[in-house]
């Protein structure tokens, strides 16, 4: 059993950012743990039940996780670098970017300390991986890891180092696109034998339903108005 930590404060109304939590693993049924060698079936079926239900503190995400037999995990964090974060800090973050370094945590440190901690204590090694999404060099179209050479952060505090290093330099671009950050998720639950792992991403709203400004891949191709639910759907169906 996981031993017991003090449960941080649950994000202010304040912080308008939107924390998604998905249990990645690429097979139906799994032990939660070898050594009980119980099958079952995974969380993310078992929260799948449940998926209407709207969580409005951490302890009760804790507490879903618990009750579908969750006790160890691993983190990976993706951060929404889209250039929305702009636009809506103009309206709720005293007119500056979301990503805005200069007066304390922003929304986004804010989201990474708290919901990270609470979800680190399920953490097997410390080891996080972290990337950002829809900047200029990735927009809807893939991520970037926290490190060039794409090793994990030792945990939380380091995260939140390299977050700001990147923060400060970071072209903010789009549009936003869930797909890659859950895709690469999906490699890393596939590279460690499917071990249960919890992709936190963090951003600033809604993916779009479509973008006009996006340019097709190839001349031939024709997206659909609704493209970027649906991929982001695609995505979610495969990882679960």
């Amino acid at each position: 059993s996981l031993a017991k930590k003090k449960t941080p404060p649950n994000p202010s109304p304040s912080m308008i950012l939107s924390a998604f939590l998905l249990i990645c693993c690429a097979v139906a049924t799994w032990t939660v743990s070898p050594a009980k060698a119980r099958q079952s079936q995974s969380p993310s079926s078992e929260m799948g039940a449940d998926h209407h239900q709207a969580y409005g503190t951490l302890d009760q995400v804790k507490a879903a996780l618990q009750r579908v037999g969750l006790e160890s995990s691993n983190l990976i964090i993706g951060v929404d670098f889209t250039k929305s974060n702009q636009w809506t800090g103009k309206r709720c973050f005293g007119g500056r970017s979301l990503h805005d370094l200069a007066a304390g945590p922003n929304p986004y440190e804010e989201a990474i300390g708290i919901v990270g901690d609470t979800l680190s204590a399920y953490d097997e090694d410390n080891a996080i991986p972290c990337f950002g999404f829809g900047d200029t060099s990735t927009h809807d179209q893939g991520v970037f890891s926290f490190y060039g050479d794409r090793r994990p952060c030792a945990g939380i505090p380091e995260a939140l180092l390299r977050y700001r290093e990147i923060a400060a330099t970071v072209q903010l671009s789009g549009p936003t696109s869930l797909a890659p950050i859950i895709e690469a998720a999906m490699g890393i639950v596939q590279r460690s034998g499917h071990q249960y792992h919890i992709l936190l991403i963090i951003a600033d709203g809604q993916v779009p339903r479509g973008c006009g400004a996006h340019r097709a891949s190839s001349p031939d191709e024709s997206r659909s108005e609704n493209y970027m639910e649906e991929r982001t759907l695609q995505a979610l169906i495969q990882a679960r």
